[in-house]
Formats: structure tokens, C-alpha cells, sequence
């Protein structure tokens, strides 16, 4: 590397004997400039701030301790060489509260000058080493952090971590806001016809716009998952997400020539919901993948999904399918689910439990059934998913305060036997 300097000093055979004398390129050092006072050499300065700056004491405008000072100010890295045809303490002095690098004395003996300069520049080189070691550990520690980060949202998104506190503490450790609403987003592409760009250049180009677009909240953060889909959570309200996506949706159409679909979960509080709220996303996204809505699909709006919410479907599914064995499993499947999501979300939206709601209807079912005197029991029970008689027998007692028999004979006018 080299490293620039400037020569301020009034007396310019002395200025004109150090531009001579110093093997320049050899030291691998540059000439930035020579003045002749401390106001010219302060220009020179504040055009193009030195590594080295040698300097006299004594100069009219300015003196070389004001020079340096300013110097300071402008580059506190600055190496000064200090120049004086005075013995005096209190220049010394001064120096070192400058943190000069060296005090000469006049007249110049060069070979001492030479020597300085060649500590000067081995200094600069290996601050300069130090500078890059640092630069480097610290990209390094940041690249650490970002894919500690990155593991900690898939941890989070495939539901590996479960206890609160220590799923607070990953996230402050890894600088994501705790206490914030979030919405989380999938995001796929589609290309056009007139598609311009191939896919792993529109890949790279979507989420840095998204991160750019992002800067604007609080926090965010992105990746690609293995199904191809790009992954976005945010500290963010439900207004400022979906501003945000418009915005990404306008750039990937005119400049990618690509169609952008997004389902997003919002205002999601706790973060063991992350989880969840993922696959709900994923999974709305790909029961509508190839229907070109070039849209943002917003859970829990029943316009934009049509009035189509799972629950709705997990009803339809058990009053088609009620005479057959139904699981909970199964119901999941046909949502796109978990288990454990479909269960929660039937129990908030309903007020009831999905088996509680599946043996409603099959109570339902038998009683219109019962109302038949030519059908046996037997075949009510089989033909409304019950395997056993006699556990059908005790669920609809529980249920209606009768057997079934004693229901049937109530319906036809008749005295229990």
C-alpha cells in the first residue's frame, strides 16, 4: 500500500531538500503536496485529508501546533512529524499532547528523517493490517449472526422451539424485536410470457429489493426456503406489510416481467405462533398455485378468501364424510394444517372441539334417522361412523338424556318398554 504526505514548511529550500531526499515510491509513500505556510498546507489538507503530515513550527498565517490540530480533526489517524529550530519544552510538550509521531529539530539531519518516515509508513501498513483483520472478523461475525438468525426463524417457523423465555432470549440475542406484532409472508413468481429474466437472477434481485423496500420497518428479514418460496417476517402492522409487498409486487412486475403472489399472516403477538401462521401461508399459497391472482392473500379477510377459511372446510368436509372414520389428522391434511393448528383454530372460531363438533353431527344424522321405525339400530349406528352398538347407545344418551330405543319410541307416540 501507499500513504500520502504533506510538507508544510516556510523555508522552501528545506521544503524543496525533503521532496529531494525521500526515495518516494521506494518508501511507498506519495507526494500529496508542499506549502509554504500552515493555511495553505490546512487546504491541501481539507481537499484530501494525508496519512503523514510534516510540518514546521514555526510559520506565518498559521503555525504547525494549530496545523496539526486541525489535522487532527480532519484525520484523528493522522501520523505528525513535527519540525523545529527550537529547543523549547513547551513545543515538545505540545507535540506529545498532539500525539505526535516524532519531534526533529533543525537543521534537518535527512537520514533521521528517512528513518522516521520508514517507521511512519511500517506503522500506517500495519494499522492498515489490524484495520483489516477486524473488518474482517467483524463481517464474519455478522455473517454468523445473520445465519444464527436465519436458523433461529426456520427453528421458529417449523415449530422446533416451544419454551416462551428461551425463545426470547434467541431473539434479542439475534437483534429481533420481541414484543412487536409480526406478520409473516410467502411469496412465489411466476413468469410471464415476456418474462425478462431468468429465475436465480429474479431470485436475487426479488429479495434484495424486498430488503430495501424493508428498511422502512422496524424489522425484517427474508430467505428462500427449499420449496422456493421467499419467506418474510417483519415487525410490522398488517398496513405497513402489505404497502411493503405492493411495492415489491410493482418492481417484480415492470422490471422482473414476473407475476407476484403473497399470502400473508399478520398481527401475530407471540411468537410460538410463528409456527403456525407459516403453514397456514404456505399452505394457502399452494391450494391457489397456478390461479395467476398476481395478488396479496390476507388471512383472516373473508373477502379475500372468499368466505373459503378452513374451518368452513373442515365443516364440509365432516358433514360429506360423517359415516366414516374421521381424524383429526385427516381433516388437517385436507386444510394444508397441522394437527394442532386446525384444533386450536376450530376451538377459538366455534366454541367446541373438532370431535365434539363431528359427534354433533352424528347425533344429528341418527336422530333423523331413528325417526324411521324399519331401521335397525344397529345399521343408525354403523351408517353414522360408529363401530359399536353399545358405545353408540351410551354417546347418545350422554347427549339426549335417552337411549336410542327409548328416542325412537318417544318419536312414535309409544311408552318405553
Amino acid at each position: 500500500m501507499t500513504w500520502t504526505v504533506v510538507i508544510a514548511d516556510d523555508e522552501r529550500i528545506q521544503r524543496e531538500g525533503i521532496v529531494q531526499h525521500v526515495p518516494w515510491e521506494q518508501m511507498g509513500l506519495v507526494l500529496a503536496g508542499t506549502a509554504a505556510n500552515g493555511e495553505e498546507a490546512l487546504g491541501l489538507i481539507r481537499a484530501a485529508p494525508p496519512d503523514i503530515l510534516v510540518t514546521d513550527i514555526k510559520m506565518p498565517s498559521m503555525g504547525g501546533l494549530e496545523l496539526a490540530k486541525h489535522a487532527r480533526s480532519l484525520n484523528p489517524r493522522i501520523r505528525i512529524i513535527i519540525i523545529s529550530g527550537y529547543d523549547d519544552f513547551e513545543f515538545a510538550r505540545t507535540a506529545i499532547e498532539l500525539s505526535a509521531t516524532a519531534y526533529l529539530l533543525k537543521p534537518l539531519f535527512f537520514p533521521d528523517l528517512l528513518d522516521i518516515l520508514k517507521s511512519v509508513a511500517a506503522a500506517c501498513e500495519e494499522e492498515a493490517r489490524q484495520e483489516e483483520e477486524r473488518l474482517d472478523l467483524q463481517r464474519q461475525m455478522e455473517e454468523s449472526k445473520t445465519l444464527a438468525m436465519r436458523q433461529l426463524l426456520r427453528d421458529l417457523l417449523q415449530g422446533r422451539l416451544a419454551e416462551p423465555d428461551a425463545i426470547k432470549a434467541s431473539m434479542c440475542d439475534a437483534g429481533i424485536p420481541a414484543v412487536e406484532p409480526f406478520v409473516i409472508a410467502v411469496l412465489r413468481t411466476e413468469e410471464e410470457k415476456t418474462g425478462k429474466i431468468e429465475k436465480i437472477n429474479c431470485e436475487t434481485l426479488l429479495a434484495q429489493r424486498l430488503e430495501l423496500i424493508g428498511r422502512g420497518l422496524r424489522w425484517c428479514e427474508s430467505y428462500w426456503s427449499d420449496g422456493d418460496e421467499l419467506v418474510w417476517i417483519a415487525a410490522a402492522s398488517e398496513e405497513e406489510s402489505l404497502n411493503a409487498l405492493e411495492a415489491l409486487r410493482q418492481y417484480v412486475n415492470s422490471q422482473l416481467g414476473r407475476k407476484l403472489d403473497a399470502c400473508v399472516s399478520s398481527d401475530i403477538q407471540d411468537p410460538n405462533a410463528f409456527s403456525e401462521s407459516y403453514r397456514r401461508a404456505s399452505a394457502e399459497l399452494s391450494r391457489r398455485s397456478g390461479q395467476g391472482f398476481n395478488k396479496t392473500i390476507l388471512l383472516g379477510d373473508p373477502h379475500a378468501l372468499n368466505k373459503d377459511t378452513p374451518v368452513q372446510r373442515i365443516k364440509a368436509y365432516i358433514e360429506a364424510r360423517y359415516a366414516g372414520p374421521v381424524t383429526v389428522e385427516e381433516l388437517a391434511r385436507t386444510v394444508f394444517l397441522t394437527p394442532n393448528y386446525i384444533s386450536n383454530l376450530f376451538k377459538e372460531q366455534t366454541g367446541e372441539t373438532i370431535i365434539d363438533y363431528l359427534t354433533g353431527v352424528r347425533m344429528r344424522h341418527a336422530r333423523a334417522q331413528l325417526a324411521d321405525p324399519q331401521r335397525k339400530i344397529y345399521e343408525i349406528a354403523e351408517s353414522t361412523g360408529f363401530n359399536s352398538t353399545s358405545y353408540f347407545s351410551v354417546v347418545f344418551k350422554n347427549m339426549y338424556g335417552a337411549s336410542p330405543k327409548e328416542y325412537r319410541e318417544s318419536l312414535l307416540g309409544r311408552a318405553p318398554e
